[in-house]
C-alpha cells in the first residue's frame, strides 16, 4: 500500500523546516496567515536579490517588476481572503481594494498590470521612483499579513476558493 499525497506534502515541508511538531508529535502545519506571510517575505527576498544582482537596465528592471507582479497579485487576494473579502477574478479591482485595504499606492501594480495587457514591456531604471513604490507596495502587503492573527476563522470566501469553487 503506498503511503497517501498527505505523507509526501508532510515530508517535504518537514525536509524544509516548514513542519512543526508538537509535543504529542503530530505534526502541526502553519497557519494560512504564517505561510502567505513566509511566501510573500520569500518572494520579495528574491526580488530584492535579483534587482541588485541581475539588472543591466531599464528593460531588466521591468522585466523583474513584471515577473513578480503574478505572485504579488495572489498574495493579495489571499490577504483580501483572509479580510474576510471575496476577492473575485479580476485582476485591477483586486490590487485597488488591497491597496485599500492596507493604505498603499496601488500606481506602480496598476502600471505592471496595464504593461502586462497591452505590451508585455516595461522599461523602468532602477533609481525609479516607480520601483521604490513597488516594493513599498509590497512590504505594506507584508505588514499587513504580519499583523493578522495567527488562526483567523475561515470566511466563506476562503472555504470556496480553497475547494476550488470561485463565484464571480
Amino acid at each position: 500500500m503506498r503511503p497517501g499525497l498527505h505523507y509526501y506534502a508532510a515530508l517535504r515541508l518537514r525536509q524544509s523546516n516548514q513542519l512543526k511538531f508538537t509535543g504529542n508529535s503530530l505534526p502541526s502545519f502553519p497557519s494560512r496567515e504564517e505561510q502567505t506571510e513566509r511566501e510573500i517575505r520569500d518572494t520579495l527576498m528574491h526580488l530584492r536579490l535579483r534587482l541588485m544582482v541581475a539588472t543591466s537596465g531599464p528593460t531588466d528592471v521591468g522585466a523583474l517588476l513584471l515577473s513578480g507582479f503574478p505572485s504579488f497579485t495572489a498574495y493579495m487576494r489571499a490577504a483580501l481572503r483572509l479580510a474576510g473579502e471575496q476577492p473575485g477574478l479580476e485582476t485591477r479591482p483586486v490590487i485597488e481594494r488591497a491597496a485599500a485595504l492596507f493604505g498603499a499606492d496601488p500606481t506602480p501594480f496598476l502600471t505592471c498590470f496595464d504593461a502586462r495587457r497591452t505590451t508585455q514591456h516595461l522599461a523602468v531604471p532602477l533609481t525609479d521612483p516607480m520601483v521604490d513604490r513597488y516594493m513599498a507596495f509590497v512590504s505594506a502587503l507584508l505588514q499587513y499579513v504580519d499583523q493578522l492573527p495567527g488562526d483567523q476563522p475561515r470566511s466563506d470566501a476562503y472555504e470556496l476558493s480553497s475547494r476550488g469553487v470561485v463565484s464571480a
